[in-house]
């Protein structure tokens, strides 16, 4: 009996200290150390590709009513009337700086989200329907039976 005491506490003991491992360890949500996101993780479905065509867009409202923050996009701005190619290539650059940037605490959001990435409005195609719904032979009669006969070949 006095042998299994010291024994069965030093497996206790361990027990315990494992558990510690485990709650306070590396993976730990007490962990006070934060990694910070960039642009990139935290938008990628809205970051645009080297050759994406809405650099040009992007280019224009730079150029019409930009107010940017970020270095490299004030030099693009102040480049667009004597060479737009230049310009175009700064803005590249600048936003993958932003990109690569953390978003927390962040100078360049404004930024990001004005000439460096994909928005709802970039995605939208066509027009919105405005005739009245209930007259025969409109634009809604149209959209409506398109829908309908896409709903009928995902059911069979």
């Amino acid at each position: 009996m006095n042998k299994l005491l010291p024994a069965t506490g030093a497996i206790g003991a361990s027990v315990a200290a494992a558990g510690g491992y485990m709650l306070l360890g590396k993976e730990s949500e007490f962990n006070t150390t934060k990694v910070s996101e960039t642009f990139t993780e935290r938008y990628s479905k809205a970051v645009l590709s080297d050759e994406d065509p809405l650099w040009d867009s992007k280019l224009t409202a730079l150029e019409s009513n930009g107010h940017p923050v970020h270095t490299t996009l004030i030099e693009a701005k102040s480049t667009i009337k004597q060479d737009k190619t230049r310009a175009k290539q700064l803005l590249v650059e600048g936003c993958k700086e932003i990109y690569a940037s953390q978003l927390e605490s962040s100078l360049h959001a404004s930024d990001f989200k004005s000439y460096c990435a994909k928005t709802i409005k970039d995605g939208m195609q066509g027009t919105w329907i405005s005739e009245d719904p209930t007259g025969r032979g409109t634009k809604w009669d149209t959209a409506l039976l398109s829908f309908e006969s896409h709903k009928k070949s995902w059911r069979s």
